[in-house]
């Protein structure tokens, strides 16, 4: 071998150039990269010839040398690209641990057409130093740029092709091409498990041979031949969404795609065979059960239907004879009654109200549960609400002998906007549950004020008992549905236990909540605060009482204070004593009272003894104290008994309201009439005093009586004809004309909707007032009755003003109400 010295590098020059020109032309990259790596070690005398190359942004790989220890060394990215913004040969690379300490590595770079990377050289030391060899290195540099494009073609299309072979050997579905000419087949791995062939290459009959073996096993071989008489109908032809089903039960589905593969040198079909089995399956099961929830759901419409039929039945059956309750309770309050009848018809009408209420809560049921329950807003005095709610609850409580108290703040806004139905039947869950946990003692209702604004009043509603009480730890598990405090709790005092879970959900609708403070054998406070709506009747006049000083006798502290509240709002002094011989002792001393409250039932003296003493006291001082004895229903035969003869001495019922406390004052005084002597002078009703000609149309005898009894009081000189069905309806009309004819909806042989329909057809019929009654409450059957030619619509049960309203409404007979 010559002496390096002795080198013509020139020479060498050449000669490399000469020998890289064929193999430039060559078509395999490899072979390109090869020679022109072997070509580069013989001429540069290098001992190492190695190709780096940067792949990725973070790898620059040796793709190729003529030292297999070196072949996929790795490097730093940065460092290779360091040497390429140098643009020219960097000598003296020291990153090569191969190379002995007399060799240095010489890196040549080649960023050409998209391929960056370089060759290395390792070179005897001495060389790097030689100018001429520096020369040959740069003649070699610029040779080796035009051979860069050939090999990062073939790179590229490399890549490529193992990426692509990667992807096709990976993904799930199963690929086959076949060419046009039956030349070349191709399949991949998952193909190749599907069809049971090798895969890689295969002949297109051998590709044509498994796909006819795979389609013979199928349950729907007729559905795939249909499949491939339409595939193969034309050359441009595909079909998607094939599916190849097989077992049974079904175990495997194949989803087959082919389309066609066309380019300039490239002919054929892409068969992809995707596993559908999940999702066919899962579609089967969904179809099964939109098929079963579809029957579901038509049963439970037919359910439904059912219900609001039965509802709407049940509601018609209930109403109807609640109507003749109601309506001759209002009646009979427009008569002349003694005070413990006027109070004992009020409660029956109250009762009668709330049942009412509770009917309709049983039609609204399903709205609570589906939370599409509506709220029916309107003015109400929140006197008389609490007054109606305490009577429901009245006997109850004093069947179980327990203390029932009323304390209403006074001075609150008289009339407040709420649903006054759902308000009552939250208070009287409340107080029924009050009732029922206390064996003993007290149960109050109170109502007081929170805040309160020009337009708004929060009020807080509270039911306070002296019973069984809640542990801490339970208290939260009572406002669940079909839940009580403990299982004994529920055998010991029955009940459902959802009464408060409804309470909860109704108040959540008023924009509020059921609290709750308990404590074990103690009692318990539930309590919500609502925000209302109010008006001030800034008209109202109060009526002025004309006594100065009461005394008070009570052995319950509680019904003392509330009791010295009302008194006080009306400035009236107060003094009170807790038991008979205490407020002796105050007579004794001379004081002086213009009224005096007794309660009838007190430990050591009682009410009954204790006015004996007074009498005797009033009897020496030559004067009389008007006495208003307070005592409960079950006590109202021993009261009225006692003090039948007394014509200074006055009863009231537990619980006191306030305005029956003022009216007894009042009474006591004679300053004013009662309300009772008000009500019965009937001044707020207008009579009709036109002749006119009246049709009622009822099967139920009781609603045909009520109806009759009302209108012979409102309209005296009234022609009343009643008849009991639609069918007779009609005829009487066909014989004479009536100025007003009342319908009821629901009638044996001829409903009210069709009487209606026929007498509008009748000569001087067609604007003549027709009435519907009905005791349904359904929704739409207003919008029914007016469909039917009807004018207007009375719901059972109803009162005279209710009917007042609608007369006055309908016939121009009468002035304002």
């Amino acid at each position: 071998m010559n002496k390096l010295s002795d080198i013509d590098w020139n020479y060498e020059a050449v000669s490399f150039l000469t020998g890289l020109y064929p193999i430039k032309k060559k078509t395999d990259y490899k072979e390109v990269l090869c020679e022109s790596t072997n070509l580069l070690k013989m001429h540069s005398q290098a001992r190492v010839v190695s190709f780096v190359r940067i792949e990725d942004n973070i790898t620059a790989r040796i793709v190729y040398s003529t030292s297999k220890e070196l072949l996929n060394n790795l490097f730093d990215v940065q460092l290779i690209l360091d040497f390429l913004a140098q643009e020219d040969i960097v000598l003296n690379v020291d990153f090569l641990n191969q190379k002995e300490q007399s060799e240095v590595v010489v890196f040549l770079p080649l960023q050409e057409k998209g391929l960056r990377g370089g060759f290395l050289l390792t070179v005897e030391q001495s060389l790097s130093l030689d100018i001429s060899y520096k020369s040959f290195l740069n003649s070699l540099h610029q040779g080796l740029k035009d051979t860069c494009f050939t090999i990062q073609k073939h790179l590229v299309i490399e890549e490529f092709s193992t990426r692509f072979n990667t992807i096709l050997e990976t993904i799930p579905q199963g690929i086959v091409f076949v060419d046009d000419g039956g030349e070349n087949g191709w399949v991949n791995r998952k193909a190749s498990e599907i069809l049971e062939i090798p895969k890689g290459k295969n002949s297109p009959i051998a590709i044509a041979q498994a796909m006819q073996k795979l389609k013979s096993t199928a349950v729907n071989k007729e559905e795939i031949n249909q499949g491939g008489l339409r595939l193969f109908s034309s050359s441009g032809q595909k079909i998607d969404d094939w599916k190849w089903i097989f077992g049974d039960p079904v175990s495997l589905v194949l989803n087959v795609t082919c389309v066609p593969a066309v380019s300039q040198n490239v002919k054929g079909r892409m068969w992809v065979f995707t596993d559908f089995t999940f999702q066919y399956l899962a579609q089967i099961q969904l179809q099964a059960l939109s098929e079963e929830l579809e029957q579901k759901r038509k049963i439970s419409d037919l359910q439904n239907k059912a219900k609001s039929e039965f509802l709407a039945n049940m509601s018609h059956e209930i109403r109807t004879p609640l109507n003749g309750v109601i309506g001759f309770a209002d009646l009979l309050l427009k008569t002349e009654l003694n005070d413990t009848q006027y109070q004992y018809l009020n409660y029956i009408r109250d009762s009668g109200n709330i049942l009412l209420s509770v009917i309709n809560d049983i039609l609204d049921f399903s709205k609570i549960e589906s939370g599409k329950l509506e709220l029916f807003i309107d003015r109400y005095n929140v006197y008389e609400v609490i007054n109606q709610i305490v009577n429901i609850i009245l006997y109850q409580a004093q069947h179980k002998n327990l203390e029932l108290l009323l304390n209403v703040e006074q001075g609150l806004p008289q009339d407040i906007w709420i649903d006054e139905a759902r308000l009552t039947q939250v208070l009287v869950n409340m107080l029924g549950n009050a009732v029922k946990f206390t064996p003993e003692g007290e149960v109050e209702l109170s109502v007081k004020k929170i805040q309160m604004n020009e337009e708004t009043i929060i009020l807080r509603f509270s039911v306070r008992d002296t019973g069984i009480g809640i542990p801490l730890e339970k208290q939260q598990r009572i406002f669940n549905a079909f839940t009580q405090e403990d299982s004994s709790v529920s055998k010991k005092y029955g009940g459902t236990g959802l009464g408060l879970t409804i309470s909860n959900n109704l108040l959540k609708y008023m924009g509020s909540n059921l609290k709750l403070e308990s404590e074990l054998d103690k009692g318990s406070i539930f309590y919500f605060d609502i925000e209302v709506r109010y008006e001030q009747n800034l008209v109202q006049v109060e009526e002025e009482l004309n006594v100065g000083r009461v005394l008070i006798v009570d052995d319950n502290q509680n019904n003392r204070t509330i009791l010295k509240h009302m008194l006080e709002y009306k400035n009236i002094t107060c003094v009170t004593a807790a038991n008979g011989i205490e407020a002796i002792q105050l007579l004794i001393n001379g004081e002086f009272f213009d009224t005096i409250l007794m309660d009838y039932n007190m430990p050591i003296l009682s009410g009954l003894e204790t006015i004996d003493k007074m009498k005797e006291i009033f009897k020496q001082n030559n004067r009389t104290v008007p006495l208003v004895v307070l005592h409960t229903s079950s006590e109202e035969h021993d009261v009225r008994s006692a003090f039948r003869k007394n014509e200074n001495s006055h009863c009231l019922l537990k619980p006191i309201k306030s305005d029956e406390l003022y009216r007894i004052l009042a009474k006591t005084s004679q300053s004013v009439k009662t309300k009772r002597e008000e009500d019965f002078s009937n001044r707020d009703l207008l009579i009709f005093e036109q002749p006119i000609n009246i049709l009622l149309a009822d099967d139920n005898p009781v609603n045909r009586a009520l109806n009759h009894k009302m209108l012979e009081m409102l309209v005296p000189g009234a022609r009343l004809l009643q008849v009991s069905d639609g069918k007779q309806a009609v005829e009487a009309c066909e014989k004479e004309i009536f100025q007003l004819i009342l319908m009821d909806v629901q009638m044996p042989i001829m409903d009210g909707y069709d009487a209606t329909r026929h007498i509008r057809l009748l000569p001087g019929y067609q604007y003549i007032p027709i009435i519907a009654v009905s005791a349904g409450n359904v929704s739409g059957e207003m919008e029914r009755c007016v469909r039917a030619g009807m004018n207007d619509f009375l719901s059972k049960p109803f009162t005279s003003k209710d009917m007042l309203k609608v007369l006055q409404a309908n016939i121009g007979l009468g002035g304002d109400e």
